[in-house]
């Protein structure tokens, strides 16, 4: 994804992207750190390979079960502090139980009684059928397609696996942001704009389609992007102040206003 990403911003940048000196020096260096990052031990098969294994099982005791544990809301709360991280709790299987698929399911069914947001809940409903179609797909993978000789279709299928997940995640995210009550809550996190574009891009990732913006979600999200510019904000969902920088020196000092 990042690849992909820093790939795509070279094309806009065209042939200023390998400058060492001027305004976006930097970006070649990012482009050319970045690349390594395909091949060694954190490559993408080798993820790929960490996953492969375990699909049949989740196939068969965690997709779509109406029976699985709830995920406690505060894994999707970003403000909440995080827990003393445990290596005693890392295991290379997770026993056939997959929570993040299952909250998928459930934000789904809650987007569809809502009914308030019925563009959102239509586009969260490909990312439950995309799981029901993986599901037979994935409980039937013989033992010789569970290794580093599997074919590429199988390999695909932890492709989609994954940006189900990525779905589920962001859409959690999105939901309890809006539903916590919490008056502190970031104004565009709790914005249906960023995860109908969140989900329309991963709906590609499956469909092999070129993205296409809607106009409403394109203004409103440059929009955001300029003001984060200007104020010296990262583009993610914490939205955290750069210190240090600044995106021009004329209006610098109206980017530290509060």
């Amino acid at each position: 994804l990042l690849i992909d990403a820093m790939t795509g911003l070279s094309a806009i940048l065209g042939a200023q992207f390998y400058l060492r000196r001027g305004p976006h020096a930097l970006f070649q260096k990012l482009l050319r750190d970045l690349k390594p990052v395909g091949f060694g031990h954190a490559a993408r098969v080798t993820c790929q390979m960490a996953i492969l294994p375990q699909l049949p099982q989740l196939a068969k005791r965690a997709w779509l079960q109406t029976n699985a544990a709830p995920v406690p809301p505060a894994m999707f709360q970003l403000g909440q502090e995080l827990p003393a991280f445990s290596f005693q709790d890392q295991t290379l299987s997770h026993g056939g139980q997959d929570p993040l698929a299952r909250a998928l399911v459930t934000i789904c069914a809650a987007l569809r009684a809502d009914g308030a947001h019925a563009r959102l809940s239509l586009l969260a409903q490909t990312f439950v059928a995309e799981l029901q179609g993986l599901q037979p797909s994935c409980r039937d993978l013989p033992p010789q397609e569970l290794g580093a000789t599997a074919s590429v279709r199988s390999y695909s299928l932890v492709d989609r696996y994954v940006t189900v997940l990525a779905a589920a995640a962001c859409l959690n995210l999105w939901w309890h942001a809006r539903n916590a009550g919490d008056v502190e809550a970031d104004s565009f996190v709790c914005d249906t704009h960023w995860i109908e574009l969140v989900l329309q891009r991963l709906a590609c990732r499956l469909t092999r389609d070129t993205p296409a913006l809607e106009p409403d979600l394109a203004s409103n999200l440059l929009g955001e992007l300029l003001a984060r510019h200007q104020r010296a904000e990262s583009f993610d969902l914490i939205r955290r102040p750069l210190s240090g920088w600044a995106a021009e020196p004329s209006t610098s000092s109206q980017s530290r206003k509060p």
